[in-house]
């Protein structure tokens, strides 16, 4: 059976040289970056970044990092974690400023991401926060992303399969001919070096299991403390049903 990935939902989508500014309802507002909150359409392909951080923080914890009730909690939901902006980035956002926000908000330093993910290895963290900047001019790039130390292990597996003999179609003929058996049973012999090694990638990197546990250590001395946050967290950001 092939792998595959869909990709859906493009009713809002706009083209990379189209001009601002663009909607500004748009994304799931959980997963809205702040130049969306915050503006009135000026935003580019960084947003999409921020959505990706997200989720990849959500994969990482089992619970949604911004679960904002509305677009000013979820405004104060991201402060609480990076912080509020200083005085030069919240200028930059006023020239373009959404006429229904205000922005004298209130100081707050933030918990930090890496408070939230204990369990998780410091790749993971980094790569999380880069794609979180808050000021989207320092937010990575998708291939930025790609190239970050957190997918090594793939990218490297990949030159592998690319450096074997007929590259990956080798290993996907497996019919007629006396040889068929030993070919079977070193496709096979090889699935099974990568599934364990996908396995051994996960623990390492502290990705969690489907029961919600750690598959991979990392909280260190501090541990306890760290995770004492996260409940805390998790408790007090989670909207009410």
């Amino acid at each position: 059976m092939g792998r595959g990935l869909k990709l859906a939902d493009f009713g809002s989508c706009r083209g990379i040289y189209s001009k601002q500014p663009y909607t500004e309802y748009i994304s799931t507002r959980w997963y809205r970056a702040p130049e969306c909150l915050l503006t009135d359409g000026y935003y580019g392909p960084e947003m999409d970044l921020w959505g990706a951080g997200s989720v990849f923080f959500e994969i990482t914890s089992l619970y949604p990092l911004f679960p904002g009730t509305n677009e000013l909690d979820q405004i104060n939901r991201i402060h609480k974690v990076l912080g509020t902006p200083g005085p030069e980035l919240l200028a930059k956002f006023k020239r373009n400023g959404a006429a229904h926000v205000n922005f004298d908000f209130p100081e707050q330093k933030g918990i930090g991401i890496a408070q939230l993910i204990p369990h998780a290895s410091p790749d993971c963290v980094d790569l999380t926060v880069k794609m979180l900047a808050y000021d989207a001019a320092d937010r990575m790039s998708a291939r930025e992303g790609l190239q970050h130390p957190y997918f090594r292990d793939i990218r490297e597996l990949e030159a592998r399969r690319q450096a074997q003999p007929g590259g990956a179609d080798n290993s996907a003929s497996s019919t007629g001919g006396s040889g068929d058996g030993g070919a079977a049973a070193a496709s096979s012999s090889q699935a099974g070096d990568a599934q364990a090694k996908d396995s051994d990638t996960g623990r390492s990197k502290g990705l969690p299991n489907i029961g919600g546990g750690s598959t991979g250590g990392g909280g260190g001395g501090g541990g306890s403390d760290m995770a004492a946050s996260q409940s805390s967290y998790k408790t007090s950001t989670m909207p009410k049903q």
